[in-house]
């Protein structure tokens, strides 16, 4: 009976370290030991820059993850009623500061322009924030979306079937992808 319960001991404790280890570990794609949030950040740090770009261009595709959840973000109802009722006592002001969501959604935008075509598989997802209740998300989103698509942003608006809560077909993106380069050059 001691040895069953010392076995069930041992699991419990080889289960509950397994959960602290994998809550630790970034589920964002590493480069250089820091995440794709990191580096976004770094996007608005001058001497940071050059690095973050590189890093964009290390991760690649595997930031599309990071881009949307950081594209999607919105300040809370709760901060903004806040704000609106009370802008002007100090103590609200500080406690809940500037909204952050549009920077980050800036440094997602950029980090998009400069995977240009590489984010094709990211396109439904941004012509879904393109709907979003929040207009900062909205602007962003078309932002994000021109620099995947590049100049050829129009014609591919022309080809898809765009209706609100429809699914978005990226069949017409092979016929425009092939013609587009990439907008990168706009962050450098």
């Amino acid at each position: 009976m001691r040895k069953r319960v010392m076995r069930f001991l041992m699991i419990g404790v080889a289960l509950l370290l397994a959960a602290i280890v994998s809550s630790i570990r970034p589920t964002e794609p590493l480069y250089q030991d820091q995440t794709v949030s990191f580096w976004l950040a770094a996007l608005d740090r001058p001497e940071d820059r050059v690095a973050a770009l590189a890093a964009l261009d290390s991760i690649g595709s595997q930031a599309i993850p990071t881009l949307l959840g950081h594209l999607g973000q919105r300040q809370s109802r709760i901060r903004s009623g806040l704000l609106r009722l009370a802008p002007r006592v100090l103590f609200v002001q500080r406690a809940f500061g500037a909204d952050r969501s549009a920077s980050v959604r800036k440094q997602a935008v950029l980090g998009f322009e400069r995977l240009g075509p590489r984010a094709n598989s990211a396109i439904p997802q941004l012509l879904r924030f393109t709907n979003d209740a929040d207009e900062g998300v909205r602007n962003d989103a078309w932002r994000a979306l021109a620099g995947v698509v590049g100049d050829g942003i129009d014609r591919y608006l022309t080809t898809t079937r765009l209706a609100p809560g429809s699914e978005v077909s990226t069949e017409p993106l092979t016929k425009v992808g092939t013609e587009v380069t990439p907008n990168s050059q706009a962050i450098e």
